[in-house]
């Protein structure tokens, strides 16, 4: 797996940001991964390091931050990220790279980003003449940015973890949600923002009361549609019946295989094929479907036993 890891705020300084990237590149390489890292520097410069390949693009220095750079063009870090074609793409920096989660989100690349400090420290160090409130609005505004910009946040410390949880939703208030249909969106420490449910509007008990199943009927809809445009025209006969019925249980089991469908079944034949419909030109395929459901709720009762009682058969 090719990794690439981006870091803005890299320098002598920067404690942190280096162990962290040095310790992710170390133990990547020793699990037989390529890893990459870029990070700020005079020009472009490519080296061989013992923790990966190092790639140095042009930045500009910070006036005031101790000698901290970040990249220069995000353009040209967006077009080095495309030449590398990434397996995964982690980023060590809360506020200049909100681009690169989102390239990597539509290039379908899985994207993590690492949070080394709280931004309301920050805010509160750099913004002392805002209220309070204005600035804890800001930094939760940011925060929910950064979060869906990347499909994963990984907070370093107990600390900086504590402001996402703040943008998430309670326990209680989220059973509450979904007990009213209601997919509560919220904050989830090691995932990100989260549409923590799995309901539709559909205000019928049905399968299509859950999003998963809605899904693979749209998406069933659309491959039926392209399957029968391949006959129009073709002779209403048992050929036609047969090779119709053979692409669809493709597939179906194809869907199967993949856990979306328990079973399913194919009739296309002179059962649903009257005459009266062959007449009318008319080529009827009835399908029928167990679309496999999701887990919602979990149960794991634990009971103690005395000495013995386990191996009794008790």
């Amino acid at each position: 797996m090719r990794i690439v890891h981006i870091a803005n705020f890299y320098g002598p300084n920067s404690g942190g940001i280096k162990t962290t990237l040095h310790e992710l590149g170390s133990g990547y390489q020793k699990n037989g991964h390529e890893f990459f890292y870029i990070v700020p520097g005079p020009k472009y410069i490519k080296e061989q390091t013992p923790f990966g390949t190092k790639i140095s693009l042009p930045s500009i220095h910070l006036v005031g931050s101790g000698g901290y750079q970040v990249i220069r063009s995000n353009k040209q870090l967006l077009n080095l990220l495309e030449f590398l074609n990434p397996d995964r793409i982690e980023v060590s920096d809360r506020f200049t790279l909100l681009k690169v989660g989102r390239w990597a989100r539509k290039q379908k690349v899985p994207s993590v980003v690492f949070s080394h400090e709280t931004l309301a420290g920050l805010a509160e160090k750099y913004l002392p003449f805002l209220p309070q409130q204005l600035r804890n609005s800001l930094v939760n505004w940011h925060n929910r940015k950064l979060s869906a910009a990347f499909d994963c946040v990984i907070a370093t410390t107990n600390y900086a973890a504590r402001e996402f949880e703040q943008i998430g939703v309670s326990q209680s208030v989220r059973d509450i949600l979904y007990e009213r249909n209601i997919n509560p969106i919220t904050f989830i420490p090691g995932i990100g923002i989260t549409n923590f449910g799995n309901k539709t509007s559909t205000v019928t008990t049905t399968a299509l009361d859950r999003i998963n199943v809605a899904r693979l009927i749209a998406f069933l809809r659309g491959r039926l549609e392209e399957i029968g445009k391949l006959y129009l025209f073709e002779p209403n006969d048992t050929i036609t019946r047969n090779q119709i019925t053979n692409t669809v249980n493709s597939l179906m089991i194809d869907l199967v295989a993949k856990r979306a469908l328990y079973d399913y079944l194919v009739v296309c034949d002179l059962s649903n094929n009257t005459p009266a419909r062959i007449d009318a030109n008319e080529l009827w395929v009835d399908i029928a479907i167990e679309p496999v459901k999701a887990v919602e709720f979990i149960y794991i009762p634990l009971r103690i036993k005395n000495t013995g009682e386990i191996a009794a058969g008790g």
